[in-house]
């Protein structure tokens, strides 16, 4: 009898070490099956845009900002960091510039000038200020935007008579392709973060609204006409990060500009700054906390001189929260900084 209560005390760690390699057998088994069952994550999109779920208050103070300036004379691209220090010239080819905007990597910014006699499309290296021509014609091309995966860029040009949106390879080479045919004034593109849709600016309905198409130039739906009373003109479409909004500039019950947010449906739109003066240009922070734009706030009354856009006075840079709470002067000089552009994070 002893001889068989050893022999089981001597099986059974046997036994339950079996029964445990059966249970977990089993368990891979069924991690197998329910994963077979799930969706696959889909692959990040390449230079994708949309901002991380939260970024460092160092990384936002780090990331740049491009805009104009007339402070070294012409009307150049400058850089500055999001916390106001560090700010320098990119630009200085004797010509004027207008609008940059930054390729999805950071690396690059594309932007218009006259440096031929009519505005062309450039891009600059940021890091060594090396610039080529992109497009070069004997009409007006300007406001060039990146699309997020940075193959394209999309613009305003006049080669058809009409101010029409055009897009090309941001490669050049490849003719461009008509995107808008409204026989209007259609300007200041800006992509969608999704790569699906683009926003602009037009009067095809008489005044200025803001319109977002399909990114094949179909489906051309305006946000901002049944927002605003007739004669009142809204300008300068910016994407959100994230895609959810769109901010712009608009008239509203004043001939003063305001900086306004909507939804891509043309729903829900929000006043982000409400002041007696004309806040233009907004841009969106890579975490879509804050926006940048310009402003003529601090511009003494009596101060008529042109900016760097022929349709503002001198301008400063302010940036303010979504919300529109807590407004901050960016720069503080007696030059136009104007036509803000907020990079990605570093």
């Amino acid at each position: 009898m002893a001889e068989k209560e050893g022999s089981f005390w001597t099986t059974l760690p046997g036994i339950l070490t079996g029964l445990a390699a059966l249970l977990g057998a089993i368990g891979s088994l069924i991690g197998v099956l329910v994963s077979l069952d799930d969706d696959p994550a889909p692959p990040p999109a390449p230079n994708s845009t949309v901002a991380e779920e939260t970024a460092s208050p160092d990384e936002l103070a780090a990331s740049r900002i491009a805009f104009l300036s007339d402070r070294t004379g012409d009307c150049d691209v400058h850089l500055v960091s999001a916390d106001g220090s560090g700010e320098e010239p990119l630009t200085d080819n004797g010509a004027i510039d207008l609008r940059p905007d930054w390729s999805p990597t950071g690396q690059h910014l594309a932007f218009a000038s006259n440096q031929d006699g009519d505005f062309d499309v450039y891009i600059v290296d940021v890091a060594t200020g090396q610039q080529r021509a992109v497009i070069d014609t004997d009409t007006d091309e300007k406001g060039p935007t990146w699309s997020p995966d940075g193959q394209q860029l999309a613009f305003s040009s006049t080669r058809d008579g009409a101010t029409e949106i055009w897009a090309m390879a941001a490669a050049g080479g490849a003719e461009p392709v008509q995107l808008t045919d409204l026989n209007r004034k259609s300007v200041s593109p800006d992509w969608s973060p999704d790569n699906d849709a683009v926003a602009f600016a037009s009067n095809a309905d008489g005044d200025f609204d803001i319109y977002v198409m399909d990114r094949d130039g179909s489906d051309v739906r305006n946000l901002t006409g049944e927002l605003f009373d007739a004669g009142a003109d809204e300008f300068d479409p910016s994407w959100s990060s994230d895609g959810e909004r769109i901010s712009f500039d608009g008239q509203r019950e004043s001939q003063d500009f305001d900086i306004y947010v909507v939804d891509p449906d043309g729903s829900d739109l929000g006043n982000v700054t409400a002041h007696s003066a004309d806040d233009r240009r907004s841009s969106w922070a890579p975490d879509d906390s804050r926006i940048v734009f310009g402003s003529d706030r601090s511009v003494p009354p009596d101060d008529t001189q042109r900016g760097c856009s022929i349709d503002t006075r001198q301008m400063d840079l302010f940036t303010v929260s979504a919300d529109g709470s807590g407004p901050q002067r960016l720069l503080s000089n007696e030059a136009d900084d104007s036509s803000p552009a907020w990079g990605p994070l570093p």
